[in-house]
């Protein structure tokens, strides 16, 4: 049997309005519910250098103007002020330095989720530009690395952030053509 977005939207299952009752209203607050699944905001120190991981692995091959409005967009709506990231942007960003802050950022960390948020969306900040390069691929590795996280983990994150791709692009199509049909899992969704 094939089940549909909708059949699953029925039942309840994608369905939770309790994720919401703890946003406390728009902005940051909703983000990390919504997209981390968290109840509160991670530290300013966490999310600077988490943001700092971001802009170090997207700007490994150049800084193009599509990664740049990616990196502020996420770290503006985290709560960080657009400086704070231009802080980040202005880096030399040596080996070293990002050991450093790779460092910094996960002995400020409750838990290791975090991790999988910073592999996520350091591979969405390097193919903001529409292309995920050899060396931007190889400083995620690198990052992930030196987090302790599994190579073959990073390649789970990177095929999810194609399968989202994917869904999204179909989800555009049936938005802007009401005739386009339905998505099922079967779509490999």
């Amino acid at each position: 049997m094939l089940t549909t977005v909708r059949n699953v939207l029925k039942r309840g299952a994608l369905v939770n309005t309790k994720r919401f009752a703890t946003a406390g209203g728009p902005g940051p607050s909703f983000l990390f519910k919504e997209r981390y699944n968290m109840d509160t905001a991670p530290s300013r120190s966490v999310l600077l250098n988490y943001n700092a991981a971001l802009v170090a692995a997207a700007a490994c091959d150049g800084m193009d103007a599509r990664e740049e409005a990616y990196v502020i967009g996420l770290g503006v709506s985290q709560g960080l002020s657009e400086q704070d990231i231009r802080v980040a942007l202005t880096q030399d960003w040596t080996d070293e330095k990002i050991e450093a802050t790779i460092r910094a950022f996960c002995s400020s960390l409750q838990d290791d989720s975090w991790k999988g948020y910073l592999i996520y969306d350091a591979i969405r900040a390097c193919s903001a530009d529409l292309f995920y390069s050899p060396e931007e691929h190889a400083k995620v590795r690198k990052i992930a690395a030196m987090m302790g996280v599994e190579d073959d983990h990073v390649v789970r994150i990177e095929k999810l952030v194609v399968l989202q791709d994917q869904l999204m692009a179909k989800g555009v199509r049936m938005m802007k053509n009401l005739k386009e049909p339905e998505i099922t899992w079967d779509d490999g969704f």
